[in-house]
């Protein structure tokens, strides 16, 4: 029996539209005619059913190794038509198997899509054979209003087979989105000369990219941000404008925060591995440009290096070295650390103390003393 007209059709339609393996369909039409035979025929157990990829004739081999052309299909329309729904459920689901493997390997890579609609806060997209499902929680605020019919890229985060079908979940939030796009828009990452070393995203707003160059001879940075910026505007592009800042890979974390902190002058960081804590000086007129929008250079520096990041200007800095006693009427910096260094540590040190005692500070007199007295009580009643 030769394979009918209808089904050569659909054989050639999915192997030419939609990209299904010639094989595997054949393979799923195998099966579909088995079934079909075996329910109808009474076909013994261990005969097989094959069809010839090139004349697409269709036979059995039975029990005993023996190939037989295959009977035709049972007459009737009630019969014709549960048949035919037997081997296009066959092809449905070597369809899907297909759908799964092709988009199971995708798995980290980037995908493009077009904007179908929103469904309880989550967007699906139109991927071509199949739709994709970006979670709220996985889209920056601008790509929650997105209009019908525009282009979106996301990394491919999960497949999974579900009863209703092949589910597919994209984020547009991973680093790793950063990561394709640059391999894809810089030929020295590809070939291996420059290497992302590491990501920090604040998915929407920021992302600082570390490089490194396995060539002496190559500026990484240089690189990934282009001539005149090409490079680095093109990727900027493909997130919206997200602000996208290249820098060099340092091993340090002091070295490493300092360096995603920029363009803020650090003057000092200070690394605390023990309670992987780190805390950054800097100068007044420099918090603000440190800290960053929403502090959001912070929560960069923190995950680019690995501990929490706590920047403090310095006079914040001075004003928690200074001892308390700072804090008096007539006490400068000095005065705070000469009683510092006689014991006078706190506000109540000073209240409780006798004046004589006081007096015996460089730079105290009795009557200064008194006064000091007198301060710190006031200054610790409720």
């Amino acid at each position: 029996m030769q394979l009918d007209k209808e089904l050569t059709t659909i054989l050639e339609y999915l192997e030419r539209e939609r990209g299904l393996d010639r094989q595997t369909v054949l393979a799923a039409i195998e099966g579909g005619l088995l079934s079909v035979y075996r329910k109808k025929m009474k076909m013994e157990t261990g005969t097989e059913l094959h069809i010839d990829p090139q004349t697409t004739e269709v036979y059995i081999v039975d029990a005993a190794g023996n190939r037989i052309p295959a009977p035709a299909l049972p007459s009737g329309r009630i019969a014709a038509a549960s048949a035919r729904q037997m081997i296009m459920q066959k092809i449905r689901e070597a369809e899907k198997a297909q759908l799964f493997e092709e988009y199971k390997s995708k798995e980290g890579a980037i995908v493009s899509g077009l904007v179908d609609h929103y469904e309880k806060g989550s967007l699906i997209v139109n991927l071509g054979r199949i739709e994709g499902l970006f979670p709220a929680s996985e889209l920056t605020r601008a790509e929650r209003h997105r209009r019908p019919g525009g282009a979106i890229k996301g990394v491919i985060i999960e497949v999974a087979r579900e009863p209703q079908g092949l589910k597919i979940i994209l984020s547009s939030l991973h680093p790793s989105l950063i990561a394709e796009l640059f391999t894809q828009e810089i030929p020295e990452i590809r070939d291996g000369l420059v290497e992302i070393k590491k990501i920090a995203r604040v998915a929407g707003e920021a992302t600082k990219v570390a490089v490194s160059s396995n060539d002496s001879r190559i500026d990484p940075v240089g690189t990934c941000i282009g001539i005149r910026g090409t490079r680095i505007r093109a990727i900027m592009k493909e997130v919206d404008g997200e602000r996208v800042d290249v820098i060099r890979w340092r091993e340090d974390p002091a070295e490493m925060i300092a360096a995603t902190l920029s363009p803020a002058k650090v003057l000092k960081v200070e690394v605390f591995p023990e309670r992987r804590a780190s805390r950054v000086i800097v100068a007044d007129d420099q918090l603000a440009i440190a800290i960053g929008k929403k502090g959001i250079n912070v929560k960069l520096a923190s995950r680019m290096s690995g501990v929490t990041v706590d920047i403090k200007s310095e006079s914040e800095l001075k004003s928690e070295e200074l001892p308390a006693s700072a804090t008096l009427p007539g006490v400068d910096e000095i005065l705070a650390k000469k009683l510092k260094e006689a014991g006078f540590v706190s506000l109540n040190d000073i209240a409780s103390a006798r004046a004589e005692d006081l007096a015996q500070v460089e730079g105290i007199d009795p009557d200064k003393a008194k006064e000091l007295i007198e301060s710190a009580c006031l200054a610790i009643v409720p």
